[in-house]
């Protein structure tokens, strides 16, 4: 089966990727003891008061994790938005906007489009899954804070991918592990994906464990509670929820032939479910995490699908920007993922209620 063929080239990330398992990395552990020593000492800074974060005056929810991307926050998100909507609360998103091309504060309305390159991948992926919030994407959080509440009148604010954003305080700080290896190979960037130490984790109120696939979970390993033993461990799973097409239609899998493209931190676990599914992929496409799609790589694409006679399967977080590139008539599936929780969502729940009530 050729996989993959293109691009020719792999990613960057991809190379480093590889290099975190190969024996390689050991070259690198004298620049993450350094990365190692400037992140402690930030920490000591506010942990000392030296530094202080600004303080947005209603709920404050972080969602982050300590691997440079493809733990599954996005699902946790996404998750939280809608409990806390739920509750009756209207909460607003804070992201910083990775793949946008944008610069400075982008607030978005509710109601209003949700452009990947203003807002980023992930925001306009979660407004095209429904949930119609209002967003503000920047590198300072505590600007789209203000916006937020001063703006669109929310009374609660998720932060994506902010555990180690500290310039904003939160009230509870949601850590999502991948639950296989939830320190990858245990190194700092750059021999390794962690972009603080392990011991960090004692500043979460949540520890999210995430398993991608199918089967039971693993359960939280021992080292994980003793590290933190007064926060709440929650196990959730990250399967295949069918295929659809841009206009909602659902597809079968089972025996398709499908090229399949995804622009993600950790593509195997997309190429894993589209196999899971039945989907025979003639051609696996890795790309970068965030990928920026041209309309000439979008024709490539639908190209390599044409001569395969294939579908051409991607992710949500990639159909946001592939979609609009392709001709009328080209039909794009796109594969939805669907989140279970299988420990601690009722205590969850209550922990959100309890942390919202005046």
């Amino acid at each position: 089966m050729p996989l993959p063929v293109f691009p020719r080239r792999p990613p960057a990330e991809a190379l480093l990727r590889a290099l975190w398992r190969s024996p390689w990395r050991h070259l690198l552990r004298p620049a993450s003891a350094l990365f190692e020593a400037i992140v402690r000492t930030r920490g000591q800074m506010y942990a000392r008061g030296l530094l202080r974060g600004s303080v947005a005056g209603v709920p404050t929810f972080s969602v982050g994790g300590l691997e440079a991307g493809g733990s599954g926050k996005t699902p946790v998100v996404a998750w939280l938005l809608r409990e806390l909507q739920r509750q009756g609360r209207h909460p607003g998103l804070l992201t910083r906007g990775y793949g946008r091309r944008s610069r400075g504060l982008v607030v978005r309305a509710a109601g209003a489009p949700a452009d990947p390159a203003t807002l980023g991948d992930e925001a306009a992926m979660l407004a095209a899954s429904g949930l119609d919030v209002p967003m503000a994407a920047a590198a300072d959080r505590r600007l789209g804070a203000r916006a937020l509440c001063s703006g669109h009148a929310c009374d609660a604010l998720v932060l994506d991918d902010g555990f180690s954003h500290r310039a904003l305080q939160r009230h509870l700080d949601l850590v999502v592990l991948r639950a296989h290896a939830p320190l990858g190979n245990g190194q700092l960037q750059p021999a390794g994906p962690l972009r603080e130490p392990p011991d960090s984790l004692r500043r979460a109120q949540v520890i999210w464990l995430m398993h991608k696939g199918e089967g039971a979970p693993p359960a939280a390993p021992a080292w994980l509670a003793e590290l933190c033993p007064e926060a709440l461990m929650v196990s959730s799973s990250l399967t295949a929820a069918g295929v659809y097409d841009t206009a909602g239609v659902g597809w079968d899998l089972r025996g398709q032939a499908v090229v399949a493209v995804a622009g993600i931190a950790l593509p195997e676990s997309f190429l894993a479910m589209l196999r899971a599914a039945g989907a025979q992929v003639v051609e696996f496409v890795r790309l970068a995490d965030h990928q920026r799609y041209s309309p000439n790589l979008a024709n490539r694409l639908r190209r390599r699908a044409q001569q395969s006679d294939a579908w051409l399967v991607t992710t949500a977080k990639d159909a946001v920007k592939l979609a609009p590139l392709l001709p009328p008539g080209q039909s794009l599936r796109v594969l939805h993922v669907a989140l279970q929780l299988h420990r601690g969502q009722a205590e969850l729940i209550r922990l959100l209620r309890r942390t919202c009530s005046p």
